[in-house]
């Protein structure tokens, strides 16, 4: 499991180490946020080394810990500096907003999609001319509450992994829905977003057994919002 160390500041004076660029896929974080970025995909292949393509699930212990801003940087490192196919996911109505960020119109989710008998491609948003798509799995508020009866979910990513090198899966975090754990069963591998100031290292333990209890690799652990600088990434295998 890799560790990828984050810092924010808000004082002035101070750079802030992670900035989004919202709206323009192109615009990226700085380098070192970049390598970092790029380093966790390489260890995602070198965890996954037979995958063709990954369907990966970024999980925070509770919400505000930058997970959505996190994997939508991501997917974004991974599409245009990798040159991989990207799917980004939304699995949260509550919370959603990546087909917003990125200016690109909201399709019908994948439930949506599966009670009209389509495809699930009836699903993806381009952005722009890039090679990331975006989707979500309902426009419907209780989608989370019922996601264990969505059958289909499975036969979707199936079809999915045809088409994408990544299938990046943004879900609230189990504190808010115990259906979070639901999926881990289609899942290739989690990655775990801490807020370090305000995370408690025994909720993550806890979350990690809970994961580890499904069978799912953990790919990594992103420590964000670090408020003193690192000198190094630290890359280490748990």
């Amino acid at each position: 499991m890799m560790n990828v160390n984050h810092k924010s500041s808000e004082k002035k004076g101070q750079e802030r180490f992670y900035s989004e660029s919202p709206g323009d896929p192109r615009k990226m974080v700085n380098a070192e946020t970049e390598h970092a970025l790029i380093g966790l995909y390489r260890n995602m292949v070198i965890l996954l080394p037979d995958a063709k393509s990954r369907v990966i699930q970024f999980m925070a212990s509770r919400r505000g810990e930058g997970t959505s801003t996190l994997i939508r940087e991501f997917a974004k490192v991974a599409a245009l500096k990798l040159g991989k196919t990207v799917l980004l996911v939304d699995a949260d109505p509550n919370h959603s907003g990546h087909a917003e960020i990125f200016n690109v119109s909201r399709k019908p989710g994948w439930e949506e999609t599966c009670k009209n008998g389509a495809s699930v491609s009836e699903s993806l948003c381009q952005v722009g001319e890039t090679s990331l798509f975006v989707s979500c799995f309902s426009r419907n508020s209780d989608c989370p509450s019922v996601i264990s009866e969505f059958t289909w979910i499975e036969t979707f990513l199936g079809e999915l992994r045809q088409k994408f090198d990544l299938i990046l899966i943004d879900f609230p975090p189990p504190g808010s829905h115990a259906e979070s754990l639901l999926l881990t069963h289609t899942l290739d591998g989690v990655v775990l977003v801490v807020e370090t100031e305000k995370s408690r290292w025994q909720v993550l333990e806890k979350m990690k057994k809970r994961i580890a209890n499904q069978g799912v690799n953990i790919l990594g652990v992103i420590l964000n919002k670090r408020r003193y600088p690192i000198p190094k990434f630290i890359y280490d295998r748990i």
